[in-house]
């Protein structure tokens, strides 16, 4: 384990807790668009994302696009990422649905787990995060402190291990970047990232031992590699959309 990524993990384990700062910084996160965006339009498909369904209770708290939009802006400016980021999260997490569900108990605009939820309720001092003002709110925090654990990369690199970490969870990342210094890469590189996710499969387990010791990554096997890594690229492609939708 690097000492890096050991002290990372130990931070990232201290925020779902208590804040690893008790104040915002400036993340410079994308305030700038990142060179030239792609002029296709994004296309998420029924089937890019996990199966939700809707939870009626919460339906009938739903929120016009225009005050989400609002709502995203307020919260994005504090934190210092680019609002049209968020919400091409937001369109990958939910579509818009304030009261999505997963099959596996993600809930929320945001998607939110619930323990994660929990955990950034009490740091946020809210009581929960299940209406959607304060879905937003949590998720926006909790991308803020995933782009802190990459804040050696830089632009698109950064936001696209931001947005991996929150899809897949951080030590997934972190293990990845572990075995792309193994491998003589760059670790804030995103495509020497992307190419090192499908490797935390059962099947590298020789590759495991050769970087950790242990014929598992530390923070467990990862089967879903090139699912994170095609969840990133359609947020970036509604990223750049947005960008040509709604310029600075």
């Amino acid at each position: 384990m690097s000492r890096i990524s050991a002290a990372k993990i130990l931070c990232f384990g201290a925020l779902l807790v208590a804040s690893c700062s008790d104040m915002p910084r400036q993340s410079t996160l994308l305030l700038d668009a990142p060179g030239e965006p792609r002029g296709q339009q994004a296309v998420v498909r029924s089937d890019a994302v996990s199966p939700r369904t809707v939870d009626e209770g919460v339906r009938r708290e739903s929120m016009p696009p225009e005050q989400i939009v609002e709502i995203v802006r307020k919260y994005s400016k504090r934190y210092a990422l680019d609002w049209r980021l968020v919400l091409s999260v937001i369109v990958g997490e939910s579509r818009f649905q304030t009261g999505a569900r997963s099959n596996r108990g993600a809930f929320g605009l945001m998607q939110l787990m619930p323990t994660t939820g929990k955990s950034i309720a009490t740091t946020l001092g809210l009581d929960s995060v299940e209406a959607p003002r304060d879905n937003i709110a949590a998720g926006i925090y909790y991308l803020w402190r995933l782009s802190l654990l990459f804040d050696g990369a830089v632009g698109m690199d950064r936001a696209k291990l931001m947005i991996a970490a929150y899809n897949a969870g951080p030590g997934r990342v972190l293990d990845a970047q572990d075995v792309v210094r193994y491998l003589g890469e760059d670790p804030a590189n995103w495509e020497s990232v992307r190419g090192s996710l499908p490797l935390l499969a059962p099947q590298f387990s020789t590759l495991h031992q050769d970087v950790w010791g242990t014929p598992r990554p530390r923070n467990g096997f990862f089967k879903n590699g090139d699912g994170t890594a095609d969840y990133v690229e359609r947020v970036a492609r509604t990223y750049e959309e947005y960008l040509l939708k709604f310029p600075l």
